[in-house]
């Protein structure tokens, strides 16, 4: 349609937008996509999920009003890249939500929880679920960033507390909220893949995350949880873990902040 605001949407050069009524999962099909040769620079959105994924084999919520998007990234070594990855993403969402609460003339404390939530109070605002392809395509990986954000509604989670920007007395669409996304993903791309800069990725991501001395218990692919305290990341991005004096690298796992 000529009004739809989805066709004047404004995107960095090389991001293209394709939106969706309604699929299974974004990531599917961009993984789909992906191993068909589509090229980088694709982002797949969807009013609506039937089958959205997060961490772990978890389901992902998809309330209507909310922004489920996927962006297409393409490898060139993902044994590396990957460990930057998560942090680019969480630094991007990040960004991406400060810029709608400034056009509002408003700010609210927002924070980055290892390895892939965005928070507002302590409350879950946004995640991310970063998924690759088997095998390269023309010498390269494709790999999938997809990104929920509450806009509109907070889903409710067993054992967690969300929240939304709506929430928070900010409206904003779902077209803006892409657009300001685009921009910060584009941005903390170049500096972590054009200047191989991933000690400014650290940085910035300890700037925005969890404060160091923080109580933390990780669960991760033992079944044993691990307690101790943040230590900061190592220079690829894992989380360190002060246990009573000796530092664990963890890589992989689920983090709860304890008092």
């Amino acid at each position: 349609m000529a009004n739809d605001p989805r066709n004047t949407l404004t995107m960095p050069y090389g991001q293209r937008v394709v939106w969706h009524d309604e699929v299974g999962s974004t990531n599917r099909v961009v993984l789909d996509l992906a191993e068909a040769g589509e090229p980088s620079g694709l982002w797949l959105v969807a009013d609506r999920q039937t089958s959205g994924r997060g961490r772990g084999k978890r389901s992902w919520i998809s309330d209507p009003g909310n922004l489920f998007a996927s962006y297409l990234i393409c490898l060139s070594s993902p044994a590396y890249e990957l460990h930057g990855l998560p942090l680019v993403a969480g630094l991007a969402l990040y960004d991406a939500v400060e810029k709608i609460f400034d056009e509002a003339s408003t700010a609210f404390p927002l924070g980055l929880k290892w390895p892939n939530d965005l928070t507002c109070y302590g409350a879950k605002l946004g995640g991310i679920l970063i998924e690759t392809t088997s095998s390269p395509h023309k010498n390269s990986y494709p790999g999938v960033i997809g990104f929920g954000l509450n806009l509109k509604s907070a889903p409710l989670v067993p054992d967690q507390t969300t929240t939304s920007v709506s929430a928070q007395g900010v409206e904003v669409t779902r077209e803006r909220a892409l657009e300001f996304l685009g921009e910060s993903l584009q941005h903390w791309l170049n500096v972590w893949q054009t200047s191989r800069n991933i000690e400014a990725v650290c940085s910035a991501w300890m700037e925005r995350g969890i404060p160091l001395g923080s109580r933390l218990k990780v669960r991760g692919r033992s079944a044993t949880p691990v307690e101790g305290r943040f230590a900061g990341l190592n220079d690829e991005g894992a989380l360190l873990l002060d246990t009573a004096g000796e530092i664990v690298t963890v890589t992989f796992g689920d983090v709860d902040m304890l008092k």
